[in-house]
C-alpha cells in the first residue's frame, strides 16, 4: 500500500517515466534469460534506431532517467547492474542521449572475479556508479 501512495505521491510525467523504465527493465530481464547478451544488445540497438529519439528535445534530464530506471528495478526479481544498465541505454538512446555501456571486473577476495556494467553519457556515470568502478578492469564498451 506505501507503494502505491508514493507512486501516486510523483508527478504525472516520473509516474510516467517510472512505468516506462519498469517496461524497459522487465523486458531486459526476460530478454538476458532468453538471449545472449550480444543477441539482446543487436535487437535493443535496432529499435532504438528504428524508432528513433522519441524526445529530440530531451525535455527528460539524463539523471531522473536514471533515477526512474533504479526505482522500478526494486519490483524487478533479478535486476542485476547489467539489466538496469541496457534498460538505461535504450531509455538515453530513446531520448536522444548518447550512452555507453561498460563492463568490467576486478579480482576479489580468494582470486574470485567479479563483474560490474555500467552506463556513461558524455562522461557521467548514470548508473551502476560508486567507489568500487576504480578497482574494475573495463572489458567493453557498447555505444548506442
Amino acid at each position: 500500500m506505501r507503494t502505491i501512495k508514493k507512486f501516486f505521491s510523483l508527478t504525472p510525467a516520473d509516474r510516467g517515466l517510472v512505468l516506462d523504465a519498469g517496461f524497459w527493465v522487465a523486458l531486459v530481464r526476460v530478454g538476458l534469460r532468453l538471449a545472449s547478451l550480444q543477441t539482446l544488445r543487436r535487437a535493443l540497438a535496432r529499435i532504438a534506431r528504428t524508432r528513433g529519439a522519441i524526445n529530440p528535445v530531451r525535455a527528460v534530464e539524463p539523471e531522473r532517467i536514471a533515477w526512474a530506471v533504479r526505482a522500478a528495478s526494486q519490483y524487478v526479481p533479478n535486476a542485476t547492474c547489467l539489466t538496469q544498465a541496457l534498460a538505461a541505454q535504450i531509455m538515453l538512446a530513446r531520448h536522444g542521449y548518447p550512452a555507453n555501456l561498460r563492463i568490467g571486473v576486478a579480482l576479489g577476495e580468494r582470486n574470485t572475479l567479479h563483474a560490474h556494467a555500467w552506463v556513461e553519457s558524455d562522461g557521467t556515470v548514470l548508473i551502476g556508479g560508486g567507489a568500487m568502478l576504480e578497482q574494475l578492469t573495463p572489458l567493453a564498451n557498447f555505444e548506442t
